[in-house]
């Protein structure tokens, strides 16, 4: 097997691991058999390139597992009138579910040859149709529902084989006899990028599952309430307080269209989401001409997830390398609120700048739809102010976490507990009420006073028989109260006696 069909089989695998049931093998096949060629894609590209070159023209289709994607004005009123064309601002779509993609092709085809439509006569052996294929697969007649691997990699071959003849120079094609084909114009490049673009805005929000990472260390229930309870005011951490606790809802109905079409201009600024986040993330930026400083060419990105610099610079291979993600996923939020919502509403979200970071294109395919119990960034020194836009997020639109989640975020910032909510957030957190001040202690009440000393008894056993006994006694004068006291002592009635 060449590299050429080497690259092309494993994308067409890596589609079919990725999304069940895709047609896009047989499609690939119809293409093949209607005389397009399957140009080899590299190592970054995201679609498949299908081209035919006809007397009538030259046409190029973009393939990947959901989709055909016609991209450049030339193509667009020849698209827009095929059955199941979706017409978008920069390209014309034709879902596998909503378009019969062998009518598309032989739509194209019969338009750059100047033939009348008719289907292809080549057909390759019928493949069993996969248990979970869609019932619509059917369109396609039943010989052609999937192709076998080897014939088609055989046909491949060949017609790899032919385009790589059909780029000799234009000397040697003269020498041969035969026209050669028209060099790419710009035009067409501008074509390629916008069809690379439009299938990344499907790649970067794919958020495909992703696996739990270890949970060692992380919070208790009991420890990270303890923490969100003990945090300062205005923190992430203390936010949590603010956002509801409760298990996934399930993702049954939950597509990427729910939100709007991809980077929708929301902000009327007349530039797209995506070059609108990349203008504000990237430095020394550039922009393409005549787009308004709008559509931005290069640029260098401080990685936040991997702490590298990248050099961006938009291509159709290159384009991908900084890609927009979604904080809190698209598809978390749809399972922890979203679902509630109305269209308009889940556009906005999909385009707050909020919950936007220009990132490492692998990076963000690597997170898929996690949530901070799955997945964080490798470049620990940015997890505190990662998972604090995700809590500012999740406050502002009243989405909920589960429990895992809050434990992992409340891990993380515990390490950090000043960190703030981002992009002037603030949650309503009701502060704990103080403990009542105990009411004071009534004053005793005073003792009573002590009762006056009663006056002392006289001495037991004193007696005088007159005032010469009281003299001879030495007890003279002796007054009332004295012991041998006597009133018969006190002639006067002073109270003094003997004197």
């Amino acid at each position: 097997m060449s590299r050429s069909e080497s690259a092309i089989e494993q994308m067409l695998q890596r589609w079919e691991a990725k999304n069940p049931g895709t047609p896009v093998r047989p499609v690939v096949q119809q293409a093949v058999d209607l005389g397009f060629v399957v140009a080899e894609p590299t190592s970054s590209a995201r679609y498949l390139r299908l081209v035919l070159d006809a007397p009538g023209g030259s046409v190029t289709l973009y393939a990947d597992a959901q989709r055909l994607t016609a991209a450049g004005a030339g193509l667009r009123d020849l698209a827009g009138s095929l059955p199941g064309a979706v017409v978008r601002p920069r390209d014309v779509q034709f879902p596998f579910d909503a378009a019969d993609p062998g009518e598309v092709l032989e739509g194209f085809r019969a338009a750059a040859t100047g033939e009348t439509a008719h289907p292809p006569t080549a057909e390759l052996p019928a493949a069993p149709e996969p248990a979970s294929a869609a019932p619509r697969t059917a369109r396609l007649t039943p010989t052609r529902a999937a192709a076998a691997v080897a014939a088609l990699l055989f046909v491949i071959a060949l017609l790899v084989g032919g385009t790589a003849a059909s780029s000799e120079t234009d000397a040697d094609t003269a020498s041969s006899g035969t026209e050669a084909t028209a060099p790419a114009t710009p035009a067409d490049d501008e074509a390629a990028i916008a069809a690379a673009e439009a299938s990344l805005a499907r790649e970067e929000t794919a958020e495909a599952a992703t696996a739990s990472e270890n949970t060692t260390g992380l919070l208790t229930d009991a420890d990270a309430d303890s923490a969100i309870t003990a945090a300062p005011p205005t923190t992430a951490l203390a936010a949590l307080a603010a956002v509801e606790v409760k298990g996934r809802a399930p993702k049954t109905g939950y597509d990427r269209d729910q939100f709007g079409a991809a980077w929708t201009d929301v902000d009327r600024n007349g530039c797209d989401t995506r070059n609108d986040v990349l203008a504000r993330d990237l430095t020394a930026e550039t922009f393409k001409p005549g787009t308004r400083d709008c559509v931005v060419l290069t640029g260098s990105l401080a990685d936040p997830y991997s702490g590298t610099t990248i050099a961006f610079q938009r291509g159709q291979d290159t384009s991908s390398d900084v890609q927009v993600d979604h904080v809190v996923a698209l598809s978390n939020s749809w399972q922890t609120g979203a679902q509630g919502w109305d269209a308009a509403k889940r556009t906005a979200f999909a385009n707050d700048p909020l919950n936007l970071l220009a990132v490492d294109g692998p990076l963000n395919m690597q997170k898929g739809d996690g949530d901070a119990a799955t997945w964080l960034p490798p470049n620990k020194a940015y997890r505190c102010a990662y998972v604090a836009r995700q809590v500012a997020v999740k406050v502002s639109y009243g989405l909920w976490m589960t429990q895992a989640e809050r434990n992992a975020i409340a891990t993380v910032l515990a390490t950090c507990p000043a960190e703030p909510l981002p992009g002037g957030v603030v949650a309503n957190v009701h502060a704990p009420a103080p403990a009542p001040t105990p009411a004071p202690a009534p004053a005793p009440a005073p003792a009573p006073a002590p009762a006056p000393a009663p006056a002392p008894a006289p001495a037991p056993g004193v007696f005088y028989k007159n005032c010469d006994a009281v003299r001879a006694a030495g007890a003279d004068p002796i007054r009332a109260g004295d012991p041998g006291w006597d009133t018969t002592f006190d002639r006067d009635g002073d109270g003094v006696g003997c004197e």
